[in-house]
């Protein structure tokens, strides 16, 4: 049986309900796996009816918890604010985005130092804590200068590799090494592969006799740029021609298959803002399904970074134990 799951957490609770497990079970403290997608949106995925190929989130979906309803009060790193303290983002000093960096405690576009990160939190109950992915929860001014006092390796993890911006070039990337700046280009490099590579590696290398093992997994993919491989590209070249209109449709009836909607659930109607796909001249529908397949690959990659991931903790003899 695995005991891999999707979980949502608040930082200091979140420590103590480990513990608690601890306690009643008498088994060692379980590893913790926290994945983090970048602005994707849920019905893309397989396991909510998407089109787009993820058999390792669908695997990890049919054997964990999927929700069906899920809010969420911010937006873009406030969120991420929320989900590394437990707090709301104006408790957290993130109120707005980290282009803030101004004098009011709720708007200084970094987390302050009266929330502690769930790091920080893990990491004082024995755990090891890694991170390899995206920050962004300090101001643009603190990615840049020598002010490293909320970066990563600053705020409870042991070891860090990714970037402290809100985005990057996938193929061409200023990255951060623990606090070291290390510029990533050529080689077949592609961001989304080296993150999940790091964090693979994160798992391997880590002593599980010491200590438990916490990794937060935050993928930039797919945000902006719509940068991606050719060979995932492939895959979906064809499958957007017929345009947004049709593909929402298929995605809501397969998902009222799946239960995840009540049959006699109405489609809602599409974004005035967005035009019809049958108005759009050929070379915009062009345009349009090559953009939709680049996304699509971007979030395939971001899959099989994920079976990267599931696969090191098998090798470990860590899955039936991690969370």
């Amino acid at each position: 049986m695995t005991d891999v799951k999707y979980l949502a957490i608040a930082a200091p609770p979140f420590v103590g309900l480990a513990a608690s497990a601890q306690e009643q079970s008498g088994l060692a403290r379980p590893n913790i796996v926290v994945i983090l997608a970048d602005d994707m949106g849920y019905s893309d995925i397989g396991c909510y009816g998407g089109e787009i190929r993820t058999p390792n989130i669908d695997n990890l979906a049919k054997n964990g918890i999927r929700w069906t309803q899920f809010y969420n009060n911010a937006r873009s790193c406030p969120s991420r604010a929320v989900l590394m303290t437990g707090l709301y983002p104006h408790q957290a000093g993130m109120g707005w985005m980290a282009a803030a960096d101004i004098t009011s405690p709720e708007y200084q576009g970094h987390i302050n130092k009266n929330c502690v990160t769930i790091a920080e939190a893990l990491g004082s109950q024995g755990y090891g804590t890694y991170m390899s992915g995206k920050w962004h929860l300090c101001t643009d001014r603190m990615c840049k200068g020598d002010n490293k006092s909320d970066w990563p390796r600053q705020r409870g993890f042991d070891r860090f590799y990714g970037i402290v911006e809100g985005a990057s070039n996938y193929f061409n990337a200023l990255m951060t090494n623990d606090n070291e700046r290390v510029r990533k280009n050529g080689d077949g490099f592609y961001i989304t592969t080296s993150l999940a590579d790091s964090a693979s590696a994160f798992i391997t290398r880590h002593n599980y006799e010491d200590k438990p093992l916490f990794l937060y997994m935050a993928f930039n993919a797919p945000h902006w740029p719509l940068h991606a491989l050719d060979q995932d590209i492939e895959k979906y070249e064809d499958i957007y021609k017929d345009g947004w209109d049709k593909l929402r449709e298929a995605r809501f009836k397969r998902q009222i298959a799946m239960g995840l909607f009540p049959e006699g659930t109405e489609m809602s109607v599409r974004d005035p803002e967005v035009p019809s796909w049958d108005s759009l001249t050929d070379e915009q529908r062009a345009d349009f399904s090559r953009r939709m397949a680049i996304y699509a690959a971007q979030v395939d990659a971001m899959d099989q970074g994920i079976g990267k991931i599931v696969n090191a903790l098998k090798d470990r003899g860590q899955f039936d134990n991690t969370l």
